[in-house]
C-alpha cells in the first residue's frame, strides 16, 4: 500500500496553482476550476476548490483532522531564500529538528507547507555535525592536563638515599622542621620509594 495523492483544499484555484507551480516550483500536470494536479516524484499533490472561506492567518494550523504536505528540495537554503524572495510566509527558518533539516511556510489559503532538505543535503548535514562533534570532543581532551605519578609530580634526586628521590616542596618541609624539634638530629629524607616514605637520614650511606 502507498499514499498515491495528498488533496489540498483551496479557496481560489487560479491563485493557488500559480504558488504551487511558480513559487514552490512543481510541474503541473493539469488545471481545472475544480481539480487541478502537480507531478512529483513520490504522491501526486492535488488542489480542490472549497466554497468555505479560508481560515484566518494562524487559526487551526494544528487542530485535528488538519493535513501538512511535505516536500524534499536538494538545497534548503537556496530554497529558503528564495522563498524569502518571493515574500512566502515563514512558519519556521531551516532548522535540525530530529535530525532532519527542514523550514515551514503557508500557503495562500494558510496551510503550513513542510520543506525538508533532500537525502544528499541530509548525509551532508549529519556529517558537518559529528565533524564538529568530534572536534569539540578533541579539544577538551587537548586541555586536560595528564596526571602525573605522585614521584615524579615535585622531585628531585638526593643521594645517600634508598629511594634516592624527595619532594621538593612538602617533604622538605617536614624535614626541616622535625631537625628543628630535635637538635643535633639528621633531617630525614621523605622521598617516595613506590608509594611509601622511606624515612632514610639524609647523608647516610644507602648500601
Amino acid at each position: 500500500m502507498r499514499i498515491t495523492h495528498a488533496m489540498v483544499m483551496v479557496s481560489d484555484m487560479s491563485r493557488s496553482v500559480r504558488f504551487y507551480r511558480d513559487v514552490i516550483g512543481l510541474s503541473l500536470r493539469f488545471e481545472s476550476p475544480g481539480w487541478s494536479e502537480f507531478a512529483t516524484d513520490g504522491a501526486t499533490l492535488a488542489l480542490h476548490s472549497s466554497d468555505a472561506p479560508a481560515a484566518p492567518e494562524g487559526a487551526g494550523r494544528d487542530r485535528a483532522g488538519n493535513c501538512r504536505p511535505g516536500l524534499a528540495v536538494p538545497d534548503l537554503d537556496e530554497f529558503h531564500q528564495r522563498m524569502m524572495a518571493q515574500g512566502v510566509p515563514c512558519i519556521q527558518e531551516p532548522t535540525v529538528t530530529f535530525g532532519v533539516r527542514l523550514a515551514q511556510y503557508a500557503d495562500p489559503d494558510g496551510l503550513v507547507i513542510t520543506v525538508s532538505a533532500g537525502a544528499a543535503s541530509a548525509r551532508a548535514t549529519a556529517r558537518s555535525s559529528c565533524a564538529r562533534a568530534r572536534k569539540a570532543a578533541t579539544g577538551r581532551a587537548a586541555t586536560r592536563r595528564p596526571s602525573a605519578p605522585m614521584a615524579t609530580r615535585s622531585a628531585t634526586r638526593v643521594s645517600g638515599c634508598r629511594s634516592g628521590w624527595k619532594m621538593l616542596t612538602r617533604c622538605t618541609g617536614i624535614a626541616e622542621s622535625r631537625a628543628s624539634k630535635s637538635p643535633g638530629r639528621r633531617p630525614t629524607c621523605h622521598g617516595v620509594s613506590g608509594r611509601r616514605m622511606c624515612g632514610i637520614p639524609m647523608g647516610t650511606s644507602s648500601g
